[in-house]
């Protein structure tokens, strides 16, 4: 079963903050001791997650969530481009950047197991000359962008990837 959130009251929250085109979720499964054990974190972050939505008639799921700080780790920023909500968002990066902050564990392009739980896959990818590490999630199916049975809007997240990089170079980031 797909849901948006981990309990009703969280459910009742992200549904007033996500955008109405707003459709896409995490299993379950995946999703709830990661975010009871990784959301809480003991120390304080020393980052933040600038959220920006960017979604248009074309793109209606693409946002652009992404570090500042992480580079104080010696670390490159991360970026999600999937809108599955600003909290989910927020706490995938955090859980992702607390890793990084708090346990020196160093991400660069490959599939990852470590940030979700059940052996839920997410990949982590770059782009040429771009400073950011793409977060890219599979289909529920666990077909990411590569594969050709992946569904909309997963299938969509190099696409996005390539538009917030060019957005970036272009204001000179």
């Amino acid at each position: 079963m797909l849901i948006r959130s981990i309990s009703s009251g969280m459910k009742r929250m992200l549904k007033s903050r996500q955008p109405r085109t707003s459709k896409l979720c995490i299993p379950q499964k995946f999703l709830w001791d990661f975010l009871k054990k990784e959301i809480y974190m003991k120390k304080k972050p020393d980052w933040m997650i600038h959220y920006v939505l960017m979604s248009d008639n074309k793109n209606e799921y693409l946002v652009n969530a992404h570090t500042h700080g992480l580079n104080k780790h010696n670390h490159r920023e991360l970026c999600m481009v999937l809108n599955v909500g600003q909290q989910i968002c927020g706490e995938i990066l955090n859980s992702i950047g607390s890793k990084i902050a708090f346990s020196g564990k160093k991400y660069k392009e490959g599939l990852y197991e470590d940030i979700l739980q059940d052996g839920y896959k997410v990949e982590i990818m770059s782009l040429p000359e771009d400073p950011l590490l793409y977060v890219i999630f599979p289909d529920e199916n666990y077909h990411f962008p590569s594969d050709k049975d992946c569904q909309y809007p997963y299938n969509k997240q190099y696409e996005y990837a390539k538009i917030i990089s060019a957005d970036n170079k272009k204001k000179g980031l």
